[in-house]
């Protein structure tokens, strides 16, 4: 993260987990995705692309387990929507 989480920040937070859980989409029905979203190809077999997702994963949750930083008033631009998100243990 570009700077450390500001525990003096919390009471800021207007953000709850229910409220974060409701802004995920319903998955019943089908839509297609954004160009950016659809696969590219970019690994050559399956087990190379579960190998980078574990890799990815690996290295978020270890940073969860050992940070001491308050995770929840950190929070990160996302790449593909304008809007501001904590980042939460929804790992």
């Amino acid at each position: 993260m570009a700077s450390p989480a500001d525990p003096a920040k919390r009471a800021e937070v207007k953000v709850t987990d229910e409220m974060i859980l409701k802004m995920v989409p319903d998955r019943s029905h089908k839509v297609q995705a954004p160009e950016i979203l659809k696969p590219t190809n970019r690994f050559a077999t399956r087990e190379d692309t579960i190998k980078a997702f574990e890799d990815a994963r690996k290295a978020t949750m270890d940073f969860v387990r050992t940070t001491n930083d308050d995770l929840r008033t950190t929070s990160a631009r996302t790449r593909f929507w304008d809007r501001w998100m904590r980042i939460s243990g929804f790992c």
